[in-house]
């Protein structure tokens, strides 16, 4: 009587700790921390570069599975304007080992959007992806890949 008492308060106790555990709990990495980006040439020709390459791009724990997101500002140079991308957003939310960043041109003027969409390593310390520009609507002017690291 005792051993199953016993057997069923241990299976009891591991279906709570199943129950009450995540993905953003104690000992798991996540993608809290500064990440150093620096990216390919873009693929189209519509973007020249990005000013500064790499850049910094800092997550912190938000409410629930949210990051809080800063960054600097990052110029997109087409020909010879360039129009500002700042961290306008500041909630990213991660899905598994995938984050999607979105940054507004804060000039109003300009092309729209940039937007990162990455796939991290286990260990939440490298990050491979592709950054892209987007008009107002969404549609992709140009893209080039990225590669980030936790510092």
């Amino acid at each position: 009587m005792h051993k199953r008492l016993f057997v069923i308060l241990i299976a009891a106790a591991a279906a709570v700790g199943a129950a009450c555990s995540s993905s953003t709990g104690p000992g798991v990495p996540t993608f809290a921390g500064s990440w150093r980006v620096a990216t390919s040439p873009f693929y189209l020709g519509f973007v020249d570069s990005l000013v500064p390459d790499p850049f910094t791009i800092t997550f912190s724990a938000g409410q629930g599975d949210t990051l809080t997101v800063s960054m600097p500002r990052v110029w997109v140079w087409v020909g010879s304007a360039a129009t500002p991308a700042d961290s306008v957003f500041k909630i990213a939310l991660p899905k598994g080992d995938t984050l999607l960043v979105v940054e507004k041109d804060t000039a109003g003027g300009g092309a729209g959007y940039l937007a990162l969409r990455g796939i991290a390593n286990a260990r939440r310390d490298s990050m491979t992806g592709t950054i892209g520009l987007l008009d107002l609507g969404f549609s992709i002017l140009d893209t080039a890949t990225f590669v980030a690291t936790k510092r």
